[in-house]
């Protein structure tokens, strides 16, 4: 079954694959029940829905995560720090994930 993810808030990580290609992964918080979620990753960019209020972002897992436009950079203090421990520390295989802006990577 493939998951539709709808947060509240979330920032664009990246990293550098394998394969030396980068790979996104999209940090994911609600600030309703303060809970966060990493997702899996892509290697292709998002679009923007027909409606023109979420971007639209497939992960190598086969789910969506639909994301509100204006909500880049949406956490709660909980979440942020949480984000902030996974910049530090990165991933347990010494993987270190970078911030960057949606905006630095489409071409818009």
């Amino acid at each position: 079954m493939i998951m539709k993810h709808k947060p509240e808030g979330w920032v664009v990580l990246t990293f550098q694959s394998i394969d030396e290609k980068p790979c996104y992964v999209i940090f994911c918080s609600w600030r309703s029940e303060d809970t966060w979620r990493l997702s899996s990753g892509s290697t292709v960019l998002p679009h923007l829905s027909p409606c023109g209020k979420y971007w639209i972002w497939p992960q190598i897992s086969g789910s969506t995560y639909e994301l509100p436009v204006d909500e880049e950079n949406g956490y709660t203090f909980y979440t942020g720090s949480v984000l902030e421990n996974l910049l530090k520390e990165g991933y347990s295989d010494g993987t270190q994930l970078t911030r960057i802006a949606l905006s630095d990577i489409l071409d818009t």
